[in-house]
């Protein structure tokens, strides 16, 4: 596609959002010049529409539009969400305001090994994806939700309790 024209207008027919997360994060690898559209929906029930991905590019930046795909990933798909009660939306929102965060999963696909530092930052968004802003540990987020709902039960004082609850 990088081949092409820079004054080419292309429109990509799709009925699903992947398309859309993969044509963000790589636009920046197109000519700038390039026009890309996304047509969706169906004319039956009046819901076709032209998504301008050059304009949703232009506006999130090209950092934001990278990590998309991990943030997908992450997330899970369209009906198997991978945190439990958090939806797409609240993720994109957090990442949206956290710039280090969107240079890590910028990276995620073009590296083999995912760094420790990284692996790092990655735990601390979903600690604070679960409003655990200080926390930057994903077991002692567990453990500490743990700790509350089970502290009423007999034997709680016992870390293995704790611990069984947690990972089993």
């Amino acid at each position: 596609a990088t081949k092409m024209s820079s004054l080419a207008k292309v429109v990509i027919r799709i009925n699903d959002t992947d398309v859309l997360v993969i044509s963000l994060a790589n636009k920046s690898k197109l000519p700038a010049d390039m026009k890309l559209w996304l047509d969706v929906g169906v004319n039956s029930n009046n819901t076709r529409r032209y998504i301008d991905v050059n304009a949703i590019h232009q506006r999130l930046g090209d950092t934001l539009c990278k990590a998309l795909l991990a943030l997908r990933s992450l997330t899970g798909y369209d009906y198997t969400a991978s945190f439990q009660r958090k939806g797409k939306v609240k993720p994109l929102k957090l990442l949206e305001k956290d710039l280090e965060t969107q240079e890590v999963m910028g990276r995620m696909g073009e590296q083999e090994n995912i760094l420790n530092e990284d692996v790092n930052v990655l735990e601390k968004f979903i600690c604070n994806l679960y409003g655990h802003k200080s926390i930057s540990s994903v077991n002692e987020v567990q453990h500490n939700n743990a700790r509350t709902k089970y502290e009423d039960y007999p034997g709680f004082k016992d870390s293995s309790f704790v611990l069984y609850f947690v990972f089993f």
